[in-house]
């Protein structure tokens, strides 16, 4: 089969859409969300071989290298809201990798972390927007570019 135009996509996602859950962000489609990951699921940084719920939505998972938080569609809803400057992540939501953008899943859930992690993520978060200012971040993976506006409001 060929490469899908963008509109051939669009169309593929709606005629699908009631039956996947499948995030909207403004006009544009997203990959469907998945369920939540378990030992052994596809992330963006490998298969994991840990995972642990944090709460209802919230899922830690790990892999022998990297590792992060996985958010469902209306914990990734609440975190949207909270923090509307965040365009997307560094791995693509609904994927938060424990570097720095675990730092949003925390300060958008504080009743799930206790207080030495929701300090360190205010600041993380401090010194991503000061980092923010002086550069632009690119995602090796995705080639996606972050720009000043999109972190530092």
């Amino acid at each position: 089969m060929g490469k899908r135009t963008i509109h051939e996509t669009q169309k593929y996602f709606e005629a699908f859409a009631p039956v996947l859950d499948v995030l909207t962000v403004g006009t544009q489609k997203r990959l469907p969300i998945q369920a939540a990951p378990a030992v052994g699921s596809h992330t963006p940084w490998g298969a994991a071989d840990h995972v642990r719920t944090v709460a209802d939505g919230i899922v830690d998972v790990q892999t022998p290298g990297h590792g992060g938080y996985w958010l469902s569609a209306a914990r990734l809803e609440v975190l949207r809201a909270k923090f509307p400057e965040l365009s997307d992540s560094f791995a693509g939501f609904p994927w938060f990798e424990e570097d720095c953008d675990w730092a949003y899943v925390a300060l958008a859930f504080p009743e799930h972390f206790d207080a030495k992690h929701l300090d360190a993520a205010g600041k993380t978060l401090e010194w991503i927007k000061a980092r923010a200012i002086e550069k632009q971040y690119i995602n090796p993976e995705t080639g996606r570019t972050y720009k000043t506006n999109e972190v530092s409001k």
